[in-house]
């Protein structure tokens, strides 16, 4: 219920700005934590965002139990212990594309917003690259997450297992987005 929640007050506040409007049709987050023990990878195909061309306001949501690692053990412990899931069951990103150019093919551009996980809210600026073309957008952008910055705990039994930094690769390809009122 909350996931449905998040994606219709993202699709309200991407839906308040009139323009080209755009919706993330594919997604793939993954994240990495490279560690002196152990290196863990998971990825998920199951977030939404959205962007409006006209003014660059851009938002994503990520629904924490869609991420899928290789060990079931691994992707348990992440959900409980760690990222608290059923507590916190999504993370967002709400802003802005700041610096870009509005024509057709590939630019490097730069975002600025809050970027919500684990129930903390920290303000970032995030680098990416964004190609236009024909009736679709593709956005990629790699960014690191301090775990301590949303409060996730590591116990020091696993410390050496998990990095304190999470390399995090976003992934959107988005299409026109029409709404039930156009």
């Amino acid at each position: 219920m909350k996931e449905t929640a998040t994606f219709f007050l993202i699709l309200l506040y991407v839906g308040t700005v009139f323009g080209q409007k755009f919706a993330a049709n594919k997604s793939e987050i993954t994240f990495y934590s490279y560690a002196p023990i152990e290196d863990i990878q998971a990825s998920n195909t199951k977030s939404r965002s959205f962007i409006n061309l006209t003014n660059g306001d851009l938002v994503f949501s990520v629904p924490i139990k869609g991420f899928i690692f290789e060990k079931a053990l691994m992707q348990e412990h992440f959900n409980e212990n760690y990222m608290e899931s059923y507590k916190y069951p999504n993370a967002t990103f709400i802003g802005r594309i700041d610096e870009w150019e509005k024509f057709e093919g590939s630019q490097r551009v730069k975002a600025s917003g809050n970027l919500s996980i684990h129930g903390i809210k920290r303000e970032v600026k995030l680098i990416g690259q964004m190609i236009i073309q024909n009736d679709a957008v593709i956005i990629d952008s790699k960014f690191d997450v301090k775990v301590e910055d949303h409060g996730i705990k590591i116990p020091s039994a696993v410390f050496y297992n998990i990095a304190e930094n999470i390399q995090v690769d976003v992934h959107f390809e988005y299409k026109p987005y029409k709404s039930a009122n156009d």
